[in-house]
């Protein structure tokens, strides 16, 4: 009977202990050119387990993860030269979209199983190689594309691109159409069924597509205002690439006469577009002005020179004067902004002859990354088997807030046993992020453990910082006692949870 009890011990202490086994992660297609699509597959043996979630890192960055038992059960973080097709992605692959050169790198597929994870996650890794498009780029006068420069909201915007090969030998290779730079409809004459489509969701674009040997007419349906941006037609020849970009605009149907739109967050250095629409019934445009904060530094008279007044942060780069915007936009471009820079800004139209003025207004954020690194505290360094480790991790002010994760040795901690405590939010303003952790600390053979807390902030920031907690052996461990004696009695145990050995050796202690 004690063997036959010691032997069930051993089947269900393997079965907890098992790991997963036989990650692979394999690319679709082996052979990845930039403005491609890549599918990455991973392919893993749970022999038996059940899946609790999938990762998929860049690097040390996380860009997918999908978790059986939350709703939605998939989510994606923004990485640079990342772009996922959420729809085309599952627990067996992700799919990425117009890959660059930039999407190189080595990927990294992390396998969950559900229950205790210590040492049972699996791991696959594979380096992608992301080969630069082989031909020469030309903007050239054979092609033409039309597009409106303003729609109304819920209105068809039709746009189209004419093209003509600069010899009379070339042959079409593909007609490709772009908004901001990510593809969203591709034409290639030579595969199969003569017309290929590729149909990328992007937001705001809803579209049908009429296309001949030379003529690409495309029709957006019920534009939004993230129908607006800056569109290009790109023709292939082989030998030569035929570009035409012209930007599209959206007017707003709405009762307020003016709406500002400004970035919510950006990253120090870059160039930013602020836009004030504006829309009087009944009356001229008299002047528009630009405040941030209380302090001016723009001005615009109908029939006038603008004028611009320097302040600290605000350096005014370019505007758009045409008359056919003049109506009912004003946009303004920043150039390389700073910390300075962020701050509440304010449009303000005032009608031809009149005294009401009407003003909007939005936050502009600068990306702040924390001084100094992460720091842990930890309530008690020695802890027996079983016990609790309560523990603090605290990263500088910044601004958004830090992603913080935990590790034990090389394991993620998820679920309950993290709280954050990111309560008070000033937008645009830096503040410290604080994370606390209540762990239960399993000790198997080692002496110590490492408890690390990793702090990101999208992919532009990474610190970590790694404590060491040792096992306290001022009480007897009933692993070390009872399984000698086990062992000095002919019975020979295999790698299981010490809480069934402490059982089963506490049975032969019985019998004895």
């Amino acid at each position: 009977m004690i063997r036959l009890l010691i032997l069930l011990a051993l089947i269900t202490g393997l079965k907890e202990c098992i790991a997963v086994k036989n990650v692979i992660v394999e690319y679709i297609p082996e052979k990845v050119v930039e403005g491609n699509d890549v599918e990455l597959t991973c392919q893993y043996d749970l022999e038996g387990d059940i899946l609790f979630a999938i990762k998929w890192y860049r690097g040390q960055s996380e860009f997918f993860r999908y978790t059986k038992h939350e709703q939605p059960q998939i989510k994606t973080f923004p990485l640079k030269n990342i772009n996922v097709d959420i729809s085309a992605s599952s627990v067996d692959k992700v799919k990425l979209v117009n890959v660059t050169t930039g999407t190189k790198g080595k990927y990294k597929c992390v396998v969950l199983p559900d229950g205790p994870a210590y040492n049972r996650n699996g791991v696959g890794k594979k380096k992608l190689v992301v080969s630069a498009a082989q031909h020469k780029t030309l903007i050239h006068s054979d092609i033409n594309t039309t597009i409106p420069a303003l729609v109304k909201v819920s209105d068809t915007a039709n746009i189209s691109c004419s093209y003509s090969p600069t010899k009379n030998s070339a042959t079409l290779k593909s007609v490709a159409w772009k908004k901001n730079g990510k593809l969203f409809y591709k034409y290639e004459p030579e595969t199969e069924f003569n017309i290929a489509l590729q149909l990328h969701k992007l937001s705001g674009i809803n579209f049908s597509v009429i296309q001949t040997s030379n003529l690409t007419e495309i029709s957006i349906h019920k534009a939004t205002a993230d129908t607006e941006g800056e569109y290009t037609c790109q023709v292939d020849y082989g030998s030569v690439t035929l570009i035409s970009s012209r930007i599209l605009l959206v007017k707003e149907q709405t009762s307020k006469p003016v709406i500002v739109t400004v970035p919510a967050l950006v990253n120090k250095g870059e160039n930013v577009l602020l836009k004030c629409r504006y829309k009087l019934r009944g009356s001229e445009i008299g002047s528009v002005k630009w405040f941030k904060g209380n302090r001016e530094f723009f001005s615009y008279t109908v029939d006038e020179e603008p004028t611009i007044t320097p302040i600290d942060g605000v350096d005014v780069q370019d505007l758009i004067t045409d008359d056919e915007y003049r109506s009912f936009v004003s946009t303004i471009l920043l150039k390389q902004v700073n910390f300075d820079t962020a701050g509440k800004y304010r449009c303000t139209v005032t009608p031809d002859g009149g005294h009401l003025q009407f003003s909007d207004s939005g936050i502009l954020s600068v990306l702040r990354l924390p001084h100094g690194e992460p720091t842990i505290f930890v309530e008690n360094d020695y802890l027996r088997y079983g016990d609790q480790v309560h523990a603090e991790c605290a990263s500088p002010p910044s601004y958004p807030y830090a992603n913080v994760t935990w590790f034990l040795n090389e394991n993620e901690i998820l679920g309950k046993d993290i709280k954050d405590l990111n309560d008070h939010v000033t937008i645009g303003f830096p503040y410290p992020t604080t994370s606390k952790l209540s762990h239960r600390v399993d000790f198997q053979y080692e002496n110590t453990v490492n408890l690390t807390c990793v702090v990101t902030i999208s992919d532009v920031y990474r610190s970590e910082k790694t404590v060491k907690i040792e096992r306290d052996n001022s009480v007897p461990n009933r692993f070390n006692d009872y399984s000698s004696m086990a062992m000095s009695s002919g019975y020979k145990f295999l790698i299981m949870p010490t809480y069934i050995i402490s059982i089963v050796s506490s049975l032969v202690l019985v019998n004895w």
